[in-house]
């Protein structure tokens, strides 16, 4: 189902509305809140209404739209927007094209902290943006994927049989688990830095492994799960009963809705328990849930712990979210909705 893309947050590089927000000249710094922006998402000039999947880098957004292509935008100084790069510090906006073609018969889409990648209808991966590690450097050999996730400098593929792929990482993560290493995998979620990755097993049980050693280990106790989020040092569970269990660094209230060390345990907001979600993703500092109605759920800090994540009053009928690091999306179907952030 097709729709318009409202985003918010932090917009240096256009990355929430896809027009960059501008601070003050001199000294941003005294009015940082002028570089935040809500708005529905427009390239080029024309608003987006045809997306069917959202995701977010640190500074670039994307989205798959309903004909199979994949348009970004934001910063595009690596191609990571585009495919294309820009200047130095450049933004940009605009459909994705490799090797002087469009990226069209797309499926899926997936994130990472300066490249991305998509996942294609005959089982195949393209990528684009930095390659510093060769993280968009798609084995010639790999196919019959169905799961893809890239997070910082390394990539992930899930195949038909449920092995794990990964490639990329040797200049900084010379460790990650070997090509085929874990076996019956459904879901695989990375984190933009030097943080745990996880992947869910067809057992809905969940592991979990540090880039720079790559030794897998099982999240104990947690099972039933259907889906899961790597953020900057959380990670999100959603279990089958519509709950979320997270777990990693807690400083800013993104693991359990409130502040504190490390630790984990479901989700509560204000108090109660959430519940009725259909799908997660954890960002920088901050967690996002969609629930089953269509609305979307916040908690943790999308400002480096300045306020509270705050979800744009009103927004509605949303079909899909993403979580970059200062910077939130959501696809909703209702053109109501979009026209009331339109910018």
């Amino acid at each position: 189902m097709q729709g318009y893309v409202v985003g918010w947050g932090f917009n240096a590089s256009g990355q929430a509305t896809g027009v960059p927000s501008h601070g003050p000249t001199g000294n941003p710094s005294r009015d940082w809140r002028s570089l935040f922006s809500t708005g529905t998402v427009s390239i080029a000039g024309q608003t987006l209404t045809n997306a069917v999947v959202v995701a977010a880098m640190p500074w670039t957004s994307l989205a798959l739209c309903n004909d199979g292509t994949v348009v970004g935008w934001g910063d595009d100084t690596l191609g990571q927007a585009t495919g294309t790069p820009m200047s130095p510090h450049g933004s940009s906006s605009g459909r994705v094209t490799i090797f002087g073609g469009v990226v069209s018969n797309a499926v899926a889409i997936t994130a990472g902290r300066d490249h991305a990648m998509a996942l294609l209808r005959n089982g195949r991966v393209v990528a684009w943006g930095e390659n510093q590690s060769g993280e968009t450097a798609v084995p010639l050999g790999l196919k019959n994927v169905v799961k893809i996730a890239a997070g910082g400098w390394r990539s992930y593929a899930v195949d038909r049989e449920g092995k794990l792929w990964t490639w990329a990482g040797t200049n900084r993560w010379p460790y990650l688990p070997g090509s085929g290493e874990l076996t019956n995998v459904t879901d695989v979620s990375a984190s933009w830095e030097d943080c745990p990755d996880v992947a869910l097993k067809k057992d809905g049980t969940v592991v979990e492994w540090w880039p720079h050693n790559g030794q897998i280990l099982p999240v104990q106790g947690l099972t039933n799960v259907v889906a899961v989020s790597a953020g900057l040092e959380h990670r999100l569970a959603l279990l089958k009963d519509g709950t979320v269990f997270a777990w990693g660094r807690n400083t800013f209230g993104e693991v359990t809705g409130t502040h504190s060390a490390e630790t984990n345990g479901l989700v509560q907001i204000d108090g109660k328990l959430l519940t009725d979600v259909k799908a997660i993703v954890a960002g920088q500092h901050f967690s996002l849930a969609l629930r089953k109605d269509g609305t979307v759920v916040g908690w943790g800090s999308a400002d480096m712990g300045r306020n509270t994540v705050t979800v744009p009053a009103g927004l509605s009928d949303v079909q899909a979210i993403a979580a970059g690091d200062q910077c939130c999306l959501a696809l909703t179907t209702n053109k109501a909705v979009a026209d009331r952030f339109r910018q």
